[in-house]
């Protein structure tokens, strides 16, 4: 194929210095690998560390930042790794003459180079429309949503155990009234008891005083037992309804 170089009045301004020349050589396979590498572990950190799917991203993006990173130190320092041009390191010349296959057989038509660069934009374009977009749905806002809601179910459980021991203590002190209440009312029952069994003595007490005094004349001594028997009924009495309604 002639070149421009073989062109008359032709004169190279810029020129790429050995091995710079490989270098450039490689840079068309090295860009893809480096923006599909950066792409894929740019994306992986919105998806879930447990997904297959995003572990193999991340083994796809570390592959692709390797392979492109010694591709570029292999082809720029694979000839003169030793030192001296005659020595170089292991299969470099396979390597470049691999390189020179594959670039002949890509660019080496205008078509072949147009063909190269619409099939990697378009795989591009796909990669970056299905990674770059967000997920359907969009597992990243699922998460925080899922997170606020256990940071609330957090709250509302403690507020649900604060107020399950208050109701807990309010039930202990209701208990504890209700047995109080009915531990008066018994004794208020007894209280009661008590006042209507004095009461029915009084009772028995001032019959047997009308008693003797219809039957004729009565000791006054036992007249003044019995007045004082009585009044000491009404003391009862009149103690046992206090306490009553205390």
């Amino acid at each position: 194929m002639l070149g421009l170089e073989n062109a008359p009045g032709f004169v190279v301004m810029v020129d790429f210095q050995f091995p710079m020349s490989d270098v450039v050589a490689v840079i068309p396979y090295v860009l893809p690998m480096l923006f599909i590498g950066l792409t894929l572990l740019l994306y992986q950190r919105h998806l879930d560390p447990k997904e297959r799917v995003r572990n193999l991203m991340v083994l796809v993006g570390v592959i692709c930042l390797i392979a492109s990173f010694l591709l570029l130190l292999y082809a720029g320092f694979g000839s003169v790794w030793w030192g001296p041009a005659d020595l170089t390191f292991g299969s470099w010349w396979a390597f470049v003459g691999g390189l020179q296959l594959v670039t002949d057989v890509i660019f080496g038509s205008v078509a072949g180079s147009i063909g190269y660069v619409v099939l990697v934009t378009v795989l591009y374009v796909i990669l970056a429309r299905s990674v770059i977009s967000p997920p359907n749905p969009d597992f990243v806002a699922l998460r925080n949503e899922l997170k606020e809601a256990r940071e609330q179910a957090k709250t509302l459980s403690e507020e649900i155990n604060k107020l399950e021991g208050e109701k807990k203590t309010l039930t202990e002190y209701l208990n504890e009234r209700e047995d109080a209440l009915k531990k008066m009312e018994e004794q208020l029952a007894s209280l009661k008891e008590q006042v209507a069994q004095v009461e029915q003595e009084k009772a028995d007490l001032e019959a047997m005083l009308k008693e003797a005094g219809e039957a004729g004349p009565v000791d006054r001594e036992y007249e003044q037992e019995l007045l004082e028997t009585i009044s000491k009924k009404d003391q009862t009495i009149t103690r046992l309804q206090s306490e009553i309604e205390e």
